[in-house]
């Protein structure tokens, strides 16, 4: 009963539910336009719960199945995982400082659980993105040698700043033809492969960080999240962004 009523309490007041309850009281105020504030409120509510957010979500994730049998595994040459951010200043271990995001390092975890399974060299991109002291894939290789990949079977690239540079400098990397497992968000496959197909590199797409559930809907999938609103905004920003590399090739 106690874990019911925290939940309970967290999801009113820790939620967009919040939000809706400080504005529902506003319809009975005279000098507000009650229809502005109900459609607000819908509006509010519909793009918090998790249906609306699998609505955008899955599109993108299930496009490229992920990766069964490990047959796939032994074909593919090198693994490439496709950087997503670090921080710069925090700190990780000892005297080294920096830390990858929480998508950077479920796609770092996904590479090395890859490399248990089947060894091969992988190569972490990304660069300085934005001001800073180190790049991405230093961080990533840090990371990475601390949980047991050898020194010797990791390569960086650190001069990109998107997905096409980070693929076509990677490019620039393997002189020879590599067949690549692409590792990255299943968000972001779509603009990832696209952009590997316009470099013709030879991928098997290695999506991992599922942001939907899979699962039946209960009672708080219709329950409003900010983690909801955060996933829509995620894959509008990969919709944009695939739109624009199409745009940008024509």
């Amino acid at each position: 009963m106690g874990l019911i009523l925290q939940k309970i309490i967290a999801n009113i007041f820790l939620s967009p539910f919040l939000i809706i309850l400080l504005i529902i009281p506003l319809v009975f105020i005279k000098k507000y336009k009650k229809h502005y504030v109900l459609i607000f409120s819908i509006f509010i509510y519909i793009f918090s719960i998790e249906p609306t957010k699998d609505f955008f979500i899955k599109p993108l994730e299930l496009k490229y199945p992920s990766i069964t049998e490990k047959s796939k595994l032994d074909n593919i040459d090198i693994y490439v995982v496709l950087g997503s951010g670090i921080y710069d200043h925090a700190p990780i271990n000892f005297n080294t400082n920096g830390a990858p995001t929480r998508t950077a390092l479920a796609r770092i975890t996904e590479s090395i659980r890859l490399y248990n399974i089947s060894k091969k060299k992988i190569i972490y991109a990304g660069g300085i993105v934005f001001n800073g002291k180190i790049s991405e894939a230093e961080i990533y290789k840090k990371i990475a040698i601390d949980l047991g990949v050898k020194k010797d079977d990791i390569l960086i690239e650190i001069k990109s700043k998107t997905t096409y540079e980070n693929l076509k400098n990677i490019k620039e990397i393997l002189h020879n033809n590599y067949k690549i497992g692409l590792i990255t968000s299943a968000i972001h496959m779509n603009r990832a492969v696209y952009s590997a197909k316009k470099l013709n590199l030879d991928i098997v797409a290695f999506p991992c960080d599922y942001h939907s559930r899979y699962a039946p809907y209960n009672i708080s999938s219709f329950i409003p999240s900010y983690d909801n609103i955060k996933d829509i905004r995620d894959a509008m920003w990969e919709y944009i962004g695939i739109i624009y590399y199409k745009l940008k090739s024509k």
